[in-house]
């Protein structure tokens, strides 16, 4: 299916940017918009972020660990798949095994690619790489993170937290949709 925006040209729309560095992780963006008959729209604002990467796994006994871990922006603690930011110049797969690694001490040496997908297209300039990986196993040296402790549940277990609302991180729901779309969970 072709998108029919897709060759829509952007430089006659977008007529100014203007960006505010917020933090070493955040880039406020203003743009001001044009029309397609060159009318303005208004100044829109978006936020400019690293890439980050997602990662369903599956350890070589069946279970899927899942990251519990206190989220400032949203006030509490929060159920996740394994996932960070894509540092400078890192390929997206190699991150994917890094974060696994860092945050649950599993290994993986291939993680499926599930794709580049735009968290929040209204609001965030960033994509999120999405890997999935069977088999994973137990690494030998691994100092769990501080304030991260994992949680592993069976794949049935996690589809129940996700029909209560438990699990309900949006991006990590859409990974979990393609990744059954394709037959790997």
């Amino acid at each position: 299916m072709k998108d029919a925006f897709a060759s829509m040209d952007v430089d006659q729309r977008i007529r100014r940017r203007a960006t505010t560095q917020v933090s070493p992780w955040i880039t406020l963006v203003e743009r001001t918009v044009h029309d397609s008959r060159g009318e303005l729209v208004g100044n829109f604002h978006s936020l400019a972020l690293a890439d980050y990467i997602s990662i369903i796994a599956i350890s070589s006994d069946g279970q899927v660990p899942l990251v519990r871990q206190f989220r400032p922006a949203v006030e509490r603690w929060t159920l996740e798949f394994p996932g960070g930011l894509l540092d400078p110049g890192e390929e997206p797969q190699r991150c994917a095994i890094r974060e696994l690694f860092e945050e649950t001490g599993l290994e993986a040496l291939d993680p499926t690619s599930l794709g580049a997908f735009l968290p929040d297209s209204g609001r965030l300039g960033n994509r999120l790489w999405g890997f999935f990986a069977a088999g994973a196993v137990p690494a030998k040296s691994w100092m769990p993170e501080p304030e991260v402790e994992v949680e592993y549940v069976s794949v049935k277990e996690l589809d129940v937290l996700i029909r209560d609302g438990i699990f309900n991180h949006a991006p990590h729901l859409a990974l979990f949709a393609v990744a059954r779309l394709r037959g790997l969970i």
